[in-house]
């Protein structure tokens, strides 16, 4: 599991709903948002409530996608904000899936190094 400091905090959250473009996946959306003042990168996962109804199933799925994000946050460039948000078939898929799927949505989005 991520740091709480390698997380996004509400405001950033927001800033990055705002300001963020996405990239899609059959299992995620990926937005980002490239904040230059900063030197580390924050990511933050979602599983909405519309889609994942009990609060234990959007918790499952959201430390899953943080542990699949784990190793490969030193190879994301510096001051980054990530929000990743979980379609209805991540509940379904493996962590290493989970982990596949993310390493290309972030190829795909060009914030690897």
């Amino acid at each position: 599991m991520l740091r709480r400091s390698q997380r996004l905090r509400n405001e950033e959250f927001v800033v990055m709903l705002e300001k963020g473009r996405a990239t899609h996946s059959p299992l995620f959306i990926v937005r980002v948002f490239d904040k230059k003042d900063l030197t580390q990168t924050k990511v933050g996962a979602v599983a909405p409530q519309k889609i994942f109804k009990t609060a234990a199933k959007r918790n499952n799925l959201r430390r899953r996608v943080y542990k699949a994000v784990e190793p490969s946050i030193s190879e994301l460039k510096g001051g980054l904000f990530i929000g990743i948000f979980a379609k209805q078939p991540a509940l379904l898929a493996k962590t290493d899936q989970i982990a596949a799927d993310l390493n290309d949505l972030f190829v795909k989005a060009k914030v690897l190094r």
